[in-house]
């Protein structure tokens, strides 16, 4: 899928875009504009993401699944998927994100989000807006 993306917070904000690519286990996408570092690719797995852009390659490791964005605000990678998709995992609110969708579109007779909002209790917001879906082949 194609995205524009915004991250929004207290300590920094940045905006972008985004595709991103899934299957179980991983997920895998290229940012560009995201925070001034160019286009990076990154590539999640359960246990840790690996970064790549100009300025080198870096490996992230993830807690239980979740990525640390700032000092004590985790982003779920392992619910991302489901996010993109509309669910609103039970997860979501014991993990202090909450999901809105607030607009949907139908590819190929499928109802899928195309505006979405995360909402942290640390006042960061991350907004998604799917410009494309793209069915695996």
């Amino acid at each position: 899928m194609d995205t524009k993306i915004a991250f929004a917070g207290p300590k920094e904000s940045g905006s972008g875009y985004a595709h991103f690519d899934y299957t179980p286990g991983l997920l895998s996408g290229e940012l560009s504009g995201a925070f001034g570092i160019g286009k990076s690719r990154i590539d999640c797995n359960l246990r840790y993401c690996n970064v790549s852009s100009a300025n080198g390659d870096n490996r992230l490791w993830l807690d239980q699944g979740n990525l640390e964005l700032q000092d004590d605000v985790l982003l779920p990678i392992h619910l991302l998927p489901d996010w993109l998709l509309g669910n609103d995992a039970a997860q979501t609110e014991t993990l202090d994100w909450r999901l809105e969708v607030s607009a949907w579109q139908e590819q190929h007779g499928v109802r899928l989000p195309q505006k979405l909002r995360l909402s942290h209790k640390s006042g960061n917001t991350l907004k998604i807006f799917i410009v494309r879906w793209t069915p695996q082949k």
